[in-house]
């Protein structure tokens, strides 16, 4: 979720995430409430409309998704030295977020 936060930016309401996420409206609300109170994200009402409660990273929640990437990419590099050519690895790393992008549009 905290990716899909990171991703939507200012447009990320909980209905938004769970668009993004193809999860319902109420589990989203209960992940967004779970991740505040642990203080991963922010949601204050929207100035415009009060209703409204975009969601947005906190420090500590940018820290945990870089962390996470930081990971993947770790992982990735160990993997691919045992069952890749450098040059697929390469072209691997180099896909991944094109992969995403497209898994995010």
């Amino acid at each position: 979720m905290l990716a899909a936060v990171e991703a939507l930016g200012a447009a990320a309401f909980p209905t938004a995430i769970g668009d993004r996420l193809d999860m319902k409206r109420s589990n989203v609300s209960t992940v967004v409430a779970d991740l505040r109170r642990r203080g991963f994200i922010v949601s204050d009402a929207d100035g415009a409309d009060g209703r409204r409660r975009p969601v947005a990273l906190t420090d500590r929640g940018r820290t945990a998704l870089h962390a996470r990437d930081a990971a993947q990419d770790e992982w990735l590099v160990h993997a691919g030295g045992e069952h890749l050519t450098a040059d697929e690895a390469e072209a691997l790393r180099t896909a991944i977020p094109l992969v995403l992008r497209l898994a995010g549009a």
